[in-house]
């Protein structure tokens, strides 16, 4: 029979956004939708869905109001319920939780974590409605212990039937008798579990942290549910679902517990194995795209290109690349290009920069997107600085060692740009406009362990920076463009004034621009 779902929010297209992944998960389902809380909760009553994905912020009725409705009428309390919401502070989480929410997912909602969460949520349902089915079926049987103590075999003949491990206790939680199943699960017989683990359900519950769980379904005389784990006589590590059902008299005194306990081990792997995956699958998406791109790729399905007034460029490339490598092998020089850009990853990221891409020797960055900033142009500065620094360390101990020194050229200009995701099936970030086309004649025009910077970007970091004026320079393409050579930071801004690492006075002028 096909899952049915309910989904309450009032944004259509968020309906239509969680319909169309749940649909592309699995055809079958039959999905519900209602505009508000109250919409919500009168369909409950009548359509008995399997799952319920409630908006927090809905008008007439919320969905915290909602939960609280469900959960008080008789015939909706039992059916699971998923928050959806941006509120993920432990208050509101706490809040929802103690209304009866068993789940909630965070907005904007990311498809995997909905599968993740939804497939938690039926599979653990269909848990509860088994166990509660095999749970009454106990109960009916149980009850004729009231008057005939001989019954005790026939409920031994079911269950010695089902998979699931059944233990009768009696009034003190003393273990008494256990099914076939009990040995399935834990890897013991009864008598062999008692000399290792203990006699009693309460000195069990005190190993797994789940006594007051035990002390109050015992003496509030009501069934209750925990999860435990277990680790078999084989070292294997099992997820049990324990049921516990106290038995009472005619004078409403307890005679037997009866404990149903299922393996669900497969469910918690599955769900760990999704949370890995949904993971992996992030650092993957991190590594190529922006974060709010890649956040916006994975809710929408599509990238919105952006336009941006002011953003700084960086290009670099190493000299003469071709005649350097010409003694190398292929493996020896992807190693040492590698071992280049990792550093310079290191320095964009601590100078609040994105990496675009790489081609061939070639590495290309930008400041000021996805996020827009106003220091930009000088965070752009300050990594160039660093990446060529790094090249004369590098370069001094390879001297030293008598090895082929690789030199660098870099360029920089700030402009507008437009960014965008390009791709079907392999996403490549990028961006576009004449802008990008003069910090590469930035670079071209350069000279190796130098930071050649374009007029417009030396008028917006002239103040915190030692420059070299170069005049007008021939750039392909651009005629001639005036060039600036940026040597240091001055020394006012730098530590020990020695112009290559920002102190904490520059530091506070940037943390207010």
């Amino acid at each position: 029979m096909p899952y049915k779902i309910l989904i309450a929010d009032d944004q259509k297209d968020n309906i239509v956004a969680i319909y169309s992944i749940l649909n592309h998960f699995d055809k079958g389902l039959e999905i519900i939708g209602a505009p508000n809380g109250k919409v919500a909760f009168d369909l409950a009553k009548t359509k008995n869905p399997d799952l319920i994905i409630l908006d927090w912020e809905m008008p007439v009725m919320t969905g915290l109001d909602a939960v609280k409705f469900l959960k008080s009428t008789p015939e909706t309390k039992e059916i699971p319920i998923i928050m959806a919401t941006a509120l993920t502070s432990s208050e509101n989480l706490q809040e929802a939780m103690e209304a009866g929410a068993m789940d909630y997912i965070k907005k904007p909602i990311d498809r995997l974590e909905l599968l993740a969460r939804v497939k938690s949520a039926l599979s653990l349902y269909d848990s509860y409605r088994e166990i509660k089915r095999q749970k009454n079926t106990i109960q009916d049987q149980a009850e004729e212990l009231q008057t005939k103590n001989d019954e005790l075999k026939k409920l031994s003949i079911v269950a010695s039937k089902t998979e699931n491990s059944v233990i009768i206790m009696n009034s003190i939680g003393e273990f008494e008798w256990a099914n076939d199943g009990f040995r399935k699960i834990y890897g013991y017989s009864l008598d062999e579990y008692k000399v290792r683990f203990g006699k009693s359900i309460f000195e069990i519950s005190k190993a797994h942290n789940v006594e007051k769980i035990v002390a109050d379904c015992i003496q509030e005389k009501k069934s209750d549910s925990f999860t435990t784990q277990h680790t078999t006589p084989k070292g294997k590590i099992k997820w049990i679902q324990t049921t516990l059902t106290p038995i009472v008299n005619e004078d409403f005194e307890i005679e037997k517990i009866i404990a149903v306990e299922s393996d669900i081990t497969t469910i918690k792997e599955q769900e760990e194995q999704i949370i890995l995956e949904k993971k992996k699958s992030d650092e993957l998406l991190l590594n190529i795209l922006p974060n709010e791109t890649a956040e916006e790729l994975k809710l929408k399905g599509t990238a919105t290109p952006r336009h941006y007034k002011s953003v700084s460029i960086m290009f670099t490339d190493f000299k003469g690349f071709t005649n350097t490598c010409s003694g190398l092998s292929p493996n020896e020089i992807v190693s040492e290009l590698h071992s280049y850009f990792v550093q310079f990853d290191d320095i964009i990221q601590k100078n609040y920069l994105e990496k675009i891409k790489t081609i061939g020797d070639a590495y290309m960055a930008a400041g000021g997107l996805p996020i827009r900033n106003k220091t930009n142009p000088i965070d752009c500065v300050l990594a160039g600085l660093e990446i060529q620094n790094l090249m004369k360390e590098i370069g001094e101990q390879k001297r030293k060692k008598k090895m082929p020194i690789w030199e660098l050229r870099l360029g920089i200009h700030t402009g507008e740009v437009v960014s965008g995701v390009v791709g079907k099936k392999k996403f490549a970030y990028d961006i576009w406009g004449d802008s990008v086309n003069i910090a590469s004649r930035m670079e071209t025009a350069g000279e190796v362990g130098k930071v050649n910077i374009s007029e417009t970007t030396y008028n917006l970091v002239k103040e915190y920076f030692v420059c070299e004026p170069r005049g007008k320079i021939e750039a392909k393409n651009k005629g001639k463009v005036e060039m600036y050579f940026v040597n240091a930071i001055i020394p006012d801004l730098s530590e020990n004034g020695e112009g290559i690492i920002p102190n904490d006075k520059f530091r506070k002028i940037l943390s207010v621009l």
